[in-house]
């Protein structure tokens, strides 16, 4: 639909335009023990916050509503639900957080919130390092306004899918004897000026968990990105040694703020 295509070596059941995106009820049950809803996404770009917003929650709709039988599209209980594609999210940090929680902005347009997994909980963003570098941004550009970003996404219900192997391919970032071996060539792999992010899913175990332990290590980072000075706020169980790298875009460890021993309970770093 518009740019968004879905390849699949899976059969397709059924497809429906959201906005510019695409979603397809792929029949993967034979491989995978149940289907899959994918929702393919090419967000709107750049400074069209109120875009992306009004898409995200038809979105969310469209999800809502493929859950309950009867509507529009209605898709399996069980089945994997993924949320994959250009996002464009370079602007409100709500946007990507609604997306994950089922918190719809406009009520009165797309109705209430809800909680995207089956049993309720939120979906998950899975977040890829590069291969061959500690980064994970999937776009740059030399020649535009914004910094390189993760804007290429891969979300999943973590009621039916776990995930393996997962990475952000820069052929650019892998040394001479790498490429070999992988018959690649540095230029290989990018798409526009975006790079693949690619991840292999599997079935959700039926007796493991994600949820957070009760005792962990809590933290923010803001503002990120950012023109000048970070302030880093960790909140700790119990007093522990903590180590936190900051690497350059080249994938460099430039500090290591946080380095030694912190007492338990909350606190902040300025990070320059």
């Amino acid at each position: 639909h518009h740019d968004c295509q879905t390849l699949s070596r899976f059969p397709i059941l059924g497809w429906w335009a959201v906005d510019g995106n695409l979603a397809t009820l792929l029949d993967t049950a034979p491989a995978f023990g149940a289907s899959a809803l994918s929702i393919n996404v090419h967000l709107p770009c750049c400074a069209d916050d109120a875009g992306r917003r009004r898409e995200v929650d038809h979105i969310l709709a469209f999800l809502r509503d493929a859950k309950a039988p009867g509507g529009e599209a209605t898709v399996p209980a069980g089945s994997a639900l993924l949320i994959c594609g250009d996002t464009n999210f370079v602007g409100d940090a709500a946007q990507p957080a609604s997306l994950l929680s089922g918190d719809v902005a406009d009520e009165g347009v797309w109705g209430s919130d809800f909680g995207p997994d089956w049993d309720g909980r939120p979906l998950v963003d899975l977040i890829s390092q590069q291969a061959g570098r500690r980064v994970a941004w999937t776009w740059r550009s030399s020649s535009g306004d914004f910094w390189p970003g993760r804007l290429d996404y891969i979300i999943y219900n973590r009621s039916a899918v776990r995930p393996g192997a997962h990475f952000v391919l820069d052929p650019a970032a892998l040394p001479a004897d790498t490429l070999a071996a992988l018959g690649l060539l540095t230029g290989d792999g990018a798409a526009s000026d975006h790079l693949p992010h690619c991840a292999d899913l599997r079935p959700s175990a039926a007796d493991t968990t994600d949820e957070e332990p009760a005792a962990a290590l809590r933290w923010t980072l803001g503002l990120n990105p950012s023109p000048g000075p970070l302030t880093l706020a960790l909140e700790l169980p119990r007093a522990a040694r903590v180590s936190a790298g900051i690497f350059d875009l080249a994938g460099r460890k430039v500090g290591d703020p946080l380095a030694g021993t912190h007492t338990a309970g909350p606190g902040t770093v300025r990070v320059v």
